[in-house]
């Protein structure tokens, strides 16, 4: 019986993978898909970044320049071009069409641990090592605003799908809040019990949801800072965390091999991830919501098509209004 059970898991496990993006010599620290969803772009330790056809699972790019590991990559919205941060303490901005450099960002005093593009595509924002997050005018290449208040290292910055916002997470255990418009932090996200790996705001604007090494993720109202809820069950810590497109669910990734898919409002886990054989650095969605990428350690990136499996079979048309979740009466889920 336990022979069989695991045949099936197995089986089940090849029925999910799409494909295996294999190439990298390095740990891939990030993975993100284009804006349409037919590619994919790789961050690793080994220096280059890697853009891939989702299709074919062949690399068609490779982003060489960086003089040290990456260890983000994003698209821009229109999906021409690709933002990545390093360990060099730059930032570049790429041609995803051709693969050449444009753009390099200069300022940060250590590592740039993230980096991403604003929605309208004009700004850059970036977490760093030295503590700080710095907003860019991608036209200037001149600095908007240094944001200064985390005591550690800034692991993750992310703009609200307005670009009205700011959500950074730290090395410190909080998450702050922070005006786009001044530069001024509005307010700070404290119950984590160690590092905040990443954070990032609802589809919707109104929730911000948080990964940490104390083997949680969060889901905070963006207005108030309350924590609303708590997602428990992972064994090692965690290393992101982000919302499907329509916020019904999210994804976890941790260094025990595996991600989780939950149920947003309720916490419950409804599915477990296993296919990487070494820590998973990242998780994302893509643009559909069909389909999950993840970025591990063990030098590979693995797109997984999730609407195999029976219980995330409702995932792509699902809608959950997320400003229920402090009053649901009949809702269960982890004290906070």
């Amino acid at each position: 019986w336990m022979d069989e059970m695991s045949w099936r898991a197995r089986a089940s496990r090849r029925r999910s993978v799409v494909r295996v993006l294999s190439g990298h010599t390095g740990w891939v620290r990030s993975v993100c898909f284009s804006h349409d969803g037919t590619r994919v772009v790789t961050a690793s330790e080994d220096e280059t970044g890697k853009v891939w056809d989702v299709h074919t699972g062949a690399c068609v790019r490779t982003l060489e320049g960086h003089c040290s590991g990456l260890l983000s990559a994003r698209f821009c919205t229109d999906s021409c071009r690709i933002l990545s941060a390093s360990w060099d303490k730059t930032a570049k901005v790429w041609d995803s069409r051709v693969g050449t450099c444009i753009q390099t960002l200069e300022g940060h005093r250590s590592s740039v641990m993230s980096a991403c593009f604003s929605a309208d595509g004009v700004c850059a924002l970036t977490g760093s090592g030295d503590n700080t997050a710095k907003m860019w005018d991608l036209r200037t290449l001149k600095r908007i605003h240094t944001l200064r208040a985390h005591t550690n290292a800034v692991n993750s910055a992310n703009f609200s799908s307005e670009d009205s916002l700011i959500v950074t997470a730290s090395w410190d255990k909080t998450c702050k809040l922070w005006s786009v418009r001044n530069g001024k932090c509005l307010r700070t996200l404290t119950a984590h019990k160690s590092a905040v790996c990443s954070a990032c705001f609802s589809p919707d604007d109104a929730h911000v949801l948080t990964a940490s090494w104390d083997k949680s993720a969060k889901l905070w109202n963006a207005r108030s800072g309350a924590c609303i809820r708590t997602f428990n069950g992972h064994a090692s810590e965690l290393s992101s965390a982000s919302f499907s497109p329509d916020g019904a669910h999210i994804v976890t990734a941790s260094c025990e091999r595996i991600v989780k898919l939950w149920n947003t409002h309720t916490a419950f886990c409804v599915r477990t991830l296993t296919a990487h054989t070494d820590d998973i650095c990242s998780a994302c969605w893509s643009p559909e919501g069909a389909r999950i990428a993840t970025a591990s350690a063990d030098h590979t990136a693995i797109v997984s098509n999730i609407t195999t499996l029976p219980t995330v079979l409702s995932l792509r048309n699902r809608h959950l209004n997320l400003h229920s979740f402090q009053s649901h009466p009949t809702q269960k889920s982890n004290p906070v």
